[in-house]
């Protein structure tokens, strides 16, 4: 073979020694075909021989002058890499042995991150009529020389023809259970090579995995390349867990907190010192360390404000677990008005890398986990009575709208967003106590959630009736699906409601879940009953209010030449408290606006006979009545507003959905919507509309928006 400017080209070739039972060609030299790649020459002999039996062999042999052979590679195929000349060498294919097995292995596993998965893919091909009866395969990973630890872990995914083997994540895995096999069989495996973090890894980018196969004493080997590609910075992915066997903690208990670490799957560092630090409060008497998973565990309480935990090394995908007994002091020095306080246990984590990651040699973590300390035993009782049953959940009642009026006590919506958007329709709790009580905290349990705190505004009632915003308070996760509450200061009061900043209601909360501390007045002569509605808008018998109402929809009403529009006004609206407001107008060749004032939420009724309107007031819990709308509002009892409506010529509000219908949507405007319409009025589902004209808009800011 010679080299010449298109390329290579083809000097001699002979064929000799012909195995019995081949059948070649009589050509004794074939067309060779040939290809330039960069300095690197393929040649191929193309079909020299026909096909033989199992013991069939052939020699080839070439004569080349061009440079020395750095690799021989099989199957006829031989590629040189082209450096310098040099003397003339001669090659020759090794001849087959028959019967043997042959291990394939790619040379070039590939590209791989840090500590990220990369299956790989091995044959053994069994020559037909052959049984192996003892066999091994070995992978194994090369050590760091300067930590000792290996460069790479393997894990057996799959394996056909052969038993499912788990050889776990080691270094060096070996498979000795293979089935007996015969018939030309190929026995495929998958392995899951990763590499993980050491100073060989960093320098030289590339580790040389060792594949050694044993079958019934043919034994061989084959080398694996794996280039290992950085991407910045490694990650450090280590789990730190911390559980608390309780949540209340008294004078004198000793409290166990258990620990569990892990360096994760994603984490690409490892630890050759591990401490973690307790702060644990000032109330903390003595600490032991009672169990754990790692003999060289060691436990320093010199400073019991912030006990040491430490490890020497820890490993990739590495567990440890302990477990430390806190012995509390028989007396907390709270300040005399205190009953309470909250203790946050905080474990803090540092890891000092076994190899620094842009010059820091630590990583750290930490996690909290929080109980209440009592200033003493059986201060408190729980207020919500558990024996009822659950036709009897009358203390705790789950609300879909921001008030409980009449019976909006359900979780079905009308289906719009809009509403279940608005700040004013949130999820909530009321809690009927009947009887006044000092409050301290309280305990929820909420499933289908999973957050690890949340706020709640905080109402509170004396009446059953109308509630007043004391402000807000952090709900903290003490264990699965359990949230509780310190109220910065006790408070004094007959029911609360809560009123959550996040989504966390999603169900009925039954009054088994609720756990409310306190302590009762001895005497309380207002105490109500909190098994009897203490006010409903709609009796058994009597006028009664739409559904539709209590989710705060708009709604209008039609008084000779008045026209009154009741309507939300998020833009005023606080989180606890909805703003609804009523705007009247008078007809005319000009139109005259007014403001029902504060006083009136909705209006909702007028009777004919004393020319009296009724409204819900500001809190939509009471009931207001005026002869005039501009006119002052005066309150009034529910038996007040039957004496006036039962059997009295009256009208009530029509109510305007949020839901677009096929005769109520956005492309319906003046006359055209007539589903909703008083005289010249028409109420649309965009805005309002007088003698086809448009005098006001429907906004989510302002609610109405007048011209």
């Amino acid at each position: 073979m010679c080299t010449v400017s298109e390329g290579v080209q083809l000097a001699n070739v002979t064929m000799g020694n012909i195995g019995p039972g081949m059948k070649c060609l009589n050509v004794p030299i074939r067309p060779t075909l040939f290809s330039p790649e960069h300095n690197m020459v393929d040649v191929s002999f193309g079909d020299s021989c026909a096909t033989g039996d199992g013991s069939s062999w052939t020699e080839v042999s070439m004569v080349v002058s061009a440079n020395d052979v750095q690799q021989l590679i099989e199957n006829s195929h031989l590629r040189y890499w082209i450096q310098k000349n040099s003397d003339r060498n001669e090659l020759k294919r090794d001849r087959r042995s028959p019967g043997k097995v042959i291990l394939n292995v790619s040379e070039y596993i590939g590209e791989v991150e840090m500590n990220r998965p990369k299956s790989v893919q091995l044959e053994i091909h069994i020559p037909k009529d052959r049984t192996i009866t003892e066999a091994s395969l070995s992978m194994i990973c090369p050590k760091s020389q300067e930590s000792n630890k290996p460069q790479c872990i393997v894990k057996l995914l799959r394996l056909s023809y052969g038993n499912q083997i788990s050889i776990g994540r080691i270094s060096t895995s070996n498979i000795t259970d293979f089935n007996a096999v015969q018939q030309a069989n190929v026995i495929t495996l998958e392995i899951e090579v990763r590499v993980t973090h050491c100073m060989e890894v960093e320098l030289n980018k590339t580790i040389k995995m060792l594949f050694e196969s044993n079958f019934d004493g043919e034994a061989s080997s084959k080398n694996a390349t794996i280039h290992v590609r950085h991407k910045g910075q490694p990650v450090t992915d280590l789990d730190l867990q911390m559980y608390v066997n309780t949540s209340d903690v008294y004078p004198g208990d000793t409290v166990q907190i258990n620990t569990t670490l892990r360096n994760t799957d994603l984490s690409q560092s490892e630890c050759k010192l591990l401490m973690l630090d307790l702060h644990a409060g000032p109330w903390v008497t003595d600490g032991v360390l009672i169990d754990t998973n790692k003999n060289n565990t060691r436990l320093n309480k010199t400073d019991l404000r912030r006990m040491e935990i430490r490890i020497e090394e820890f490993f990739s995908m590495d567990n440890w677990n302990f477990s430390l007994n806190i012995r509390f002091t028989k007396r907390f020095d709270f300040s005399t008005h205190l009953r309470l306080r909250i203790l946050s246990f905080t474990m803090m984590l540092y890891c000092e890398l076994q190899f620094p990651i842009d010059k820091y040699p630590w990583a750290t973590s930490h996690t909290i986990e929080h109980v209440i300390l009592h200033s003493e035993r059986y201060q408190f009782t729980q207020l919500i009575d558990r024996t009822q049953g659950e036709t009897e959940n009358y203390q705790v009642q789950t609300w879909t709208s921001a008030y409980q009026t009449t019976e909006s006590e359900s979780l079905k919506t009308a289906g719009n967003l809009h509403i279940e958007n608005s700040p004013f329709n949130r999820r909530h709790i009321t809690l009927v106590l009947g009887k006044a009580s000092e409050v301290y905290y309280i305990r929820i349990h909420l499933t289908d959630t999973d957050e690890k705190w949340f706020s709640g505004h905080i109402s509170i009632t004396m009446d059953g009736r109308a509630f007043s915003d004391i402000g807000e308070c952090t709900f903290i996760a003490d264990r699965p699906s359990s949230y509780f509450c310190v109220f910065k200061n006790s408070f004094r009061a007959r029911g609360l409601r809560i009123i959550p900043t996040k989504p966390v209601i999603k169900h009925k909360i039954a009054q088994r879940s609720v756990q409310l501390y306190g302590i009762p007045l001895k005497k309380d002569v207002h105490q109500f009953d909190p098994y009897i509605k203490q006010y409903t808008l709609e009796p058994g018998e009597g006028p009664k209010l739409p559904q539709s109402m209590l989710l705060f929809n708009r709604s209008f009403i039609r008084v000779r030449d008045i026209l009154l529009i009741c309507h939300i006004v998020p833009v005023l609206a606080t989180f606890s408290y909805p703003k609804m407001k009523c705007t009247g107008v008078v007809d005319g060749s000009r139109l005259t606006w007014f403001d029902l004032g504060p006083m009136v939420s909705q209006v909702i009724t007028y009777q004919n006979e004393d020319r009296r309107y009724f409204a819900l007031g500001p809190e939509r819990n009471s009931i207001v009545t005026s002869r005039d709308p501009t006119d002052q509002w005066i309150g009034i009892s529910l038996s007040e507003y039957r004496k006036y409506i039962d059997g009295k010529i009256h009208t009530n509000a029509t109510y305007l959905p949020w839901d677009e219908t096929r005769t109520f949507n956005k492309n319906l405007s003046g006359t055209i919507c007539t589903e909703f319409k008083a005289d010249d009025w028409n109420l649309c589902f965009n805005g309002v509309h007088y003698k086809n004209k448009t005098v006001a808009l429907w906004t989510k800011e302002a609610g109405l928006q007048l011209p």
